[in-house]
Formats: structure tokens, C-alpha cells, sequence
């Protein structure tokens, strides 16, 4: 049994005895130039070391840094006061490392191959990272508290018999996340209630849960959140996140055939990046969102979009910034049947850029589509709004009516002249008379003092009817304007 060695580890082996000198002052234990029967290193050995079994050499930082080591059973100081890092690298572990509830400096897997870490709880001074590695089992960090930056760039994680191959509900990182460059979760990603100071890098990840929800992260607070060329397989869940800069999916994949590719309900973020490398299959549900901008490509969103109550200070498609036609068949993509809001929001944007006549052309397609669905008779009262004044966003249309209308009747009373109802009846002036006909009250006194016949007489019943209705119409249409405004 080695010097200062804890009874209950027995005689060190080869390569814990390396590990064992070299843990004082932080020196690098490379095993890889002994035979490989002398490799392995009890995951207690790992364990006592941590939890102090040597002290510092005096002016010496300890630290365990062990390369290609094969470590059996489990590293376990959950509950623990770990004082040194931990930095494993090409070694392959048959326990699982346990610091649920512990303290601990810096932990480092690099190019390892480990059956998944417990780390709930857990508080790490310093940088948690598990990179180029191969995670057989689930990664738990559920409460932890990460005081640097939290890392599984290039490595694979499966979630064995568990749920999630990664959970990390209600988990603190007070720099970066970084899950990226060729990161793989097979089995969903959880981490609803995560505070993230800095931002959350997903780039160029792949999450897959077909079926089910690839990557939950609802009521998540970060600073920005890239998933630049994330490809999903399952639902992308974030419901009410608050992400106060850059929300991104320039590039991403997602897919959720028959479900909800990307839930963004009540969400707030100061921007949002939707320009995926495919159209989206699944739903984008983005209701009662709050978005300072929106950045997207137009042709990308699916056919089942959900936008209702969703409100932004501006919309953004590049080259088209404006293209109207393009932002209507948006709105129209709505699952749930007509909602106002969506063409009300839009409208509101372009009268916020100055745009009023798009604005009032959304305002118009929007009463066209409310029209669908009224039952038949005040459909057809719509539809008489349409046709006359546009619901009261084209009233030059009334005046078209109007002088087409005069100059029918015109022509009728020219053709076939009205006559006098007395002596003081005066001159006949056609353009005065046809104009008395078709205003609601009579201006001029022509229709007492003249009176058509036979079908002139016809006419001139249809020109006041006609008056009478445009006049409603007129009035009908500026008062819901108005009253919008």
C-alpha cells in the first residue's frame, strides 16, 4: 500500500500511483505510454483524490489531469467539497461521474467515453465541459449553478433507459452555454427554467426525439439564443422564454411531421432570425409572442402557422421589406380560422413606417376574410361595403358611383325628358336634375318641380335608391374607420 494512501484503496496500481504524485501539484498523468493492463484507475482513487485525500504541494495548485486512463466504477463526491479540477481527457469511464449536490472547481471530459454524468445540484466554480466525448447515458445538471461557461461541443449523448438524454430544468450558467459544432442528443434536450447570462450557442447541433420534443427550454432566460443550422427531429418547445437580444434560426432544419415544429407561445425576444435551410414541416405556433423585430424568409414558414395575439415593432424579409402580398399569405397560414389581430399588428407596422396605404390594404383583405365567415344576409351587407366603399378604406370608390351613376341618369332624362309640374317650374337643367335624384334630401327642389314618366320615372327611383344606398354605405364605412381609430 502506498504512503498516505487511505486504507480502504488498498495497493495503487500502476497508474494510480502516477495519478496519485502527480495530483499535488496539477501535473498532467499520461498513461497512455504503459502497457494497456496498466491503464486502469478505480474510480475511488479518482474520488478520494478530490475530496482531499492529498494536500497541495505548498505553492503548488493541485488539480486531477489524467489522460488515457480506462476508470472503473463510478466517480462518486456527490455532496462533497471538491477544491481542485478535474480534467479527464481520451479516457474511458464504466461509472458514471456523480457530483449531484457538490462543490466543485472547473470539470473537463475531453475525447472521453463515459455511461452519462449526475450533476444535479451541483455548484461549479468555473467552466463545466464535456467535449469530443461519447455519452452513452443521460447528462443530468437539473439546479445546477455553473459560475463560468457550460460546454458539449462535437459530442454525442444517448439517453439510455431515460427520458431525456440531457436534463437541465431550472440550471444557472452566469457566462455562455455552448452546445454545438456536431453536438448530437439522442433522446430530447431538457432545460425549462434555465438562466443563462450570456448567450446559448446550438449552432450546427442535432436534437432528435422523433415523435416527441426534441428540445424544451419554456420560461429559459438568456441574452441571445443561436440555432444556426440546428436540425430537429421533434417538437423545439419554448414557451414563455425570454430572450432579450437575438433569437436565431438562420439555416435550422426542423422537423415535426403532424405536431408543432417550433411552439414560441407568450414568448418575448428582441429579435427573432427565421431563416431556415428547408421549409419548416410542423406547425410554428408564435401566439401572444412580443417581438421587437422579425427577421425572415417569407417562402420558409409552414402551410400551419399560429400568430394570434402576436405583436412586433417591425417585420423584416431582407429584399422585401415590404412586400405586402407576401406578409397577407403569412397571416393567412393561421390554423385557428380568422383572427383580427394578425392583420390588425400588421397594419399597425406599416402605418409605424409611414406606409398608410399598405396599411389600409391589409385593413381591406381583412374585411374580405372576416366576410367568409358571416352568415348570407350580412354577407351580402358586406359585400355592398366592399363594392362601394371598400369598408370606408377607398371612399374615392362612392364618387365613382356617383358621377357613373349621373351620367346614366343624364342620359335617361335627356333621351327622355321630365316634365313640368307647374308654371314657377322654370328651365330644365338635366346635370342639376340627375343630381337632386340621387342625394338622399333634395338640394336643388328640381324633383318637385319636374316629374319623369314611364321609364325615365323608373329611373329616377332606382337613382334615389341607389343615392340612399351609397350615402349608408359611405357612412357606414368612414364610421369603422373612425371608430378603429
Amino acid at each position: 500500500m502506498a504512503i498516505g494512501t487511505p486504507a480502504h484503496l488498498g495497493v495503487l496500481g500502476r497508474a494510480e500511483q502516477l495519478l496519485w504524485d502527480g495530483y499535488p501539484h496539477g501535473a498532467l498523468t499520461d498513461v497512455r505510454t504503459l502497457p494497456e493492463a496498466e491503464r486502469t484507475v478505480r474510480g475511488e482513487v479518482v474520488a478520494a483524490l478530490l475530496l482531499g485525500a492529498v494536500e497541495a504541494e505548498p505553492g503548488r495548485v493541485p488539480a486531477l489531469r489524467l489522460r488515457g486512463a480506462r476508470i472503473e466504477g463510478d466517480i462518486d463526491v456527490r455532496g462533497g467539497e471538491v477544491g481542485a479540477e478535474l480534467a479527464l481527457s481520451h479516457c474511458e469511464l464504466t461509472g458514471v461521474p456523480i457530483i449531484a449536490d457538490a462543490a466543485t472547481r472547473t470539470v473537463r471530459f475531453l475525447h472521453c467515453r463515459l455511461p452519462g454524468l449526475h450533476a444535479d445540484l451541483a455548484r461549479v466554480d468555473g467552466t463545466l465541459r464535456i467535449d469530443h466525448s461519447t455519452v452513452t447515458g443521460p447528462v443530468r445538471v437539473k439546479r445546477a449553478l455553473i459560475t463560468g461557461s457550460f460546454h458539449m461541443d462535437a459530442t454525442t449523448v444517448s439517453r439510455g433507459a431515460e427520458e431525456w438524454a440531457v436534463s437541465a430544468g431550472g440550471f444557472a450558467v452566469e457566462s455562455g452555454m455552448f452546445v454545438r459544432d456536431g453536438f448530437v442528443a439522442e433522446g430530447g434536450f431538457r432545460m425549462p427554467g434555465a438562466r443563462v447570462e450570456g448567450g446559448i450557442s446550438m449552432n450546427r447541433a442535432t436534437l432528435r426525439n422523433p415523435g416527441g420534443v426534441a428540445l424544451i427550454a419554456d420560461n429559459l432566460t438568456a441574452h441571445t439564443f443561436d440555432c444556426e443550422d440546428l436540425v430537429t427531429e421533434g417538437e423545439v418547445r419554448l414557451i414563455d422564454v425570454r430572450v432579450s437580444g437575438r433569437l436565431g434560426f438562420a439555416g435550422a432544419r426542423l422537423s415535426a411531421p403532424g405536431g408543432i415544429a417550433l411552439h414560441l407561445a407568450r414568448a418575448q425576444v428582441g429579435l427573432l432570425v427565421f431563416k431556415p435551410g428547408a421549409p419548416v414541416i410542423g406547425k410554428v405556433n408564435l401566439t401572444y409572442g412580443q417581438y421587437g423585430i422579425i427577421s425572415d424568409d417569407p417562402d420558409m414558414w409552414p402551410e400551419a402557422l399560429n400568430l394570434n395575439g402576436t405583436v412586433y415593432a417591425a417585420v423584416q424579409a431582407g429584399s422585401r421589406p415590404l412586400d405586402v402580398a407576401a406578409r397577407l399569405d403569412w397571416i393567412s397560414r393561421e390554423t385557428d380560422g380568422y383572427r383580427p389581430q394578425p392583420y390588425e399588428q400588421l397594419a399597425a407596422y406599416y402605418r409605424s413606417v409611414g406606409h398608410d396605404e399598405l396599411a389600409r390594404h391589409v385593413l381591406l383583405v381583412k374585411e374580405r376574410r372576416h366576410r367568409r365567415t358571416l352568415p348570407p344576409v350580412r354577407r351580402t351587407m358586406s359585400r355592398l361595403l366592399d363594392w362601394t366603399v371598400g369598408y370606408g378604406y377607398r371612399p374615392a370608390r362612392a364618387l365613382l358611383w356617383m358621377v357613373g351613376l349621373a351620367v346614366v341618369g343624364a342620359v335617361v332624362f335627356s333621351l327622355d325628358r321630365p316634365s313640368p309640374t307647374g308654371p314657377s317650374s322654370g328651365s330644365f337643367n338635366v346635370v342639376v336634375y340627375t343630381l337632386d335624384m340621387l342625394l338622399p334630401v333634395s338640394v336643388f327642389d328640381e324633383r318637385s318641380s319636374w316629374s319623369a314618366s314611364g321609364a325615365a320615372a323608373w329611373v329616377g327611383y332606382a337613382l334615389r335608391a341607389a343615392g340612399w344606398l351609397l350615402t349608408t354605405a359611405v357612412i357606414a364605412g368612414l364610421t369603422r374607420v373612425l371608430n378603429r381609430r
